[in-house]
């Protein structure tokens, strides 16, 4: 059963999103035995579904992760998919976030929202391609981590995946990211 942030959540959602938010659930129950599913973190999964739900009907080849106003240096991220063979990915979900310029992913302190706050979404064209404006992340607060952006891919051939965390180099204001699909879904 989900937490109560989730489900308050849900009691948000419009009529299309709350079927969107009851499919994603009996479709996360009925995939609870497979070992695939069983090697995500659970946290991660919840907000990832939780992401997943809350997405923009029809995504553009251009995303956002920070909002225009979110303090930061401005970056963007250009990126390539590519199928398994090398061709170019059209029509792929990227989803993406990473921390803020303080090193936080869920808000100050990491205690205030359900899922990151920095993230966004973008479907790539016919050329496999895709950008994100946002702002260049900080190191994890904690120091455990050098900055950093998540990626997560979905694609109707070859399912939902993680795609290599690709990490800032010192000086590094915009980012080129390329990632070939597996055979197989993650998760």
């Amino acid at each position: 059963m989900p937490d109560a942030s989730v489900l308050g959540a849900v009691k948000a959602l419009g009529g299309e999103r709350r079927r969107r938010v009851l499919c994603a659930w009996l479709f996360a129950a009925a995939s609870v035995a497979d070992p695939v599913w069983a090697a995500a973190d659970p946290d991660w999964l919840r907000n990832w579904n939780l992401a997943f739900i809350q997405r923009p009907e029809a995504p553009s080849s251009i995303g956002r992760i920070a909002a225009e106003e979110e303090p930061g240096v401005p970056m963007l991220i250009v990126g390539t998919i590519l199928t398994p063979a090398g061709e170019p990915a059209g029509n792929v979900l990227v989803h993406a976030y990473h921390r803020d310029r303080d090193g936080f992913e869920f808000g100050y302190r990491d205690a205030e929202l359900a899922t990151w706050r920095l993230q966004g979404w973008a479907k790539t064209d016919e050329l496999g391609r895709f950008w994100f404006r946002t702002i260049r992340p900080a190191a994890d607060h904690l120091g455990r981590e050098g900055a950093h952006v998540h990626f997560t891919v979905v694609s109707d051939t070859y399912g939902r995946q993680w795609a290599p965390t690709r990490f800032i180099e010192s000086g590094e204001f915009d980012l080129t990211v390329d990632i070939e699909l597996k055979e197989d879904a993650d998760f």
